[in-house]
Parts: C-alpha cells; sequence; structure tokens
C-alpha cells in the first residue's frame, strides 16, 4: 500500500479505482481483509451488494450520500472526502470523458498529470498499480 494515490480521476473506471484504493487501504491499516462486497452493502443501509461492485467498478457513480456513507466506511480523511467529492461532482456534470481520451490528453508534450493526493497515515511497502488507472 502506497502512501498516497497519485493517479488521475477522470473517468468512472478511476473513480472505481479509487474507492477500491481506499478499501484496501483501510483493510491495511486496520490489519484485516477487505471488507466484502456484503459488508460493505449491509454498512450502507439498505444498499445490495451488486450495487457496491458496480461503485467500485465505476460502472456507477454513487449519490452524495452513499458516496459520504463509503467514505466513513473506509475511514477516509477530510482531504480524501474532499477530492472524492469534487471529482464525484466533476463526472456527473461535465461530459464524460473515455479512458482512450484521459490517456490521449494527458501524453501531450506539457501536460500535467490530472491526479491529486490522497493521503494516508499507512505506509508502502510495495509499488502496485490499480487496475484502470494510469
Amino acid at each position: 500500500m502506497k502512501d498516497q494515490y497519485l493517479h488521475p480521476v477522470m473517468t468512472r473506471e478511476e473513480f472505481g479505482a479509487a474507492l477500491q484504493w481506499l478499501r484496501r487501504r483501510h483493510a491495511a491499516i486496520n490489519g484485516r481483509p477487505e471488507l466484502s462486497l456484503r459488508e460493505i452493502a449491509a454498512r450502507q443501509r439498505g444498499c445490495v451488494h451488486n450495487t457496491i461492485r458496480n461503485y467500485l467498478a465505476g460502472s456507477t457513480v454513487p449519490s452524495p450520500q452513499a458516496l459520504e456513507r463509503l467514505l466513513t466506511i473506509f475511514e477516509a480523511t477530510g482531504e480524501q472526502r474532499e477530492f472524492l467529492a469534487r471529482a464525484r461532482h466533476d463526472l456527473v456534470t461535465k461530459p464524460a470523458l473515455t479512458a482512450a481520451a484521459v490517456s490521449a490528453l494527458t501524453e501531450w508534450p506539457g501536460c500535467i498529470d490530472a491526479g491529486a493526493l490522497l493521503k494516508v497515515g499507512t505506509h508502502s511497502q510495495g509499488g502496485e498499480r490499480h487496475a484502470g488507472v494510469r
């Protein structure tokens, strides 16, 4: 687990990957296995596990209330909450970008990475990359 999440969150898939990263971070901080989809759904108050799967896969963007509950479950910091709330807002209010379009945009010469830091209170032992996230 890395100290910081340095990937852009410009697509639904990248948003899901950021949520998945927080899920892994939560497990690492607490020294336990990742919460199952059913455990997360039960803590979401009436949510079904398939909905959680869709959030984590990036096929569905959670409502502001559902996102806030997920961030509470995953013990996200204030900075992480602000970052993901802004990313969620941008995803639902701006035209959708495809992963290919984001890749093309971020590979232009002189382009600065559009990602933001999600700081955590645990230290990494590896440099893993998350599927679907550059």
